[in-house]
């Protein structure tokens, strides 16, 4: 099972950690501590204004950030115009696509 950063607007996810690490969700930002605490890291555009924290959910296949999945009561869903807009960027640097899965 995991914890999901929502955010509250469109419910897209950033964020998939498992249960067990550490995550804190103020009115200024997030942090998590990754590797049972060896890395903490913060992310300063997320808070609990515009998000969320969700526990106990079951994560999909192949997780990816950025805002390419969303995740509502009736389960996950693939953004799929975010997907190809990350993928077109990572082609024109000569990267390989993201490839993900529910």
């Amino acid at each position: 099972m995991s914890k999901i950063i929502r955010r509250k607007s469109d419910n897209k996810v950033f964020y998939c950690i498992g249960d067990s690490e550490t995550t804190e969700l103020t009115s200024t930002k997030f942090n998590f501590t990754l590797g049972n605490g060896a890395r903490t890291l913060s992310a300063i555009d997320i808070n609990s204004n515009t998000h969320e924290l969700l526990t106990g959910i079951t994560p999909p296949t192949t997780f990816s950030g950025s805002g390419i999945f969303s995740y509502t009561d009736s389960g996950w869903s693939i953004n799929t115009d975010v997907l190809e807009g990350i993928n077109g960027s990572r082609s024109s640097m000569g990267r390989s696509n993201l490839e993900v899965e529910l």
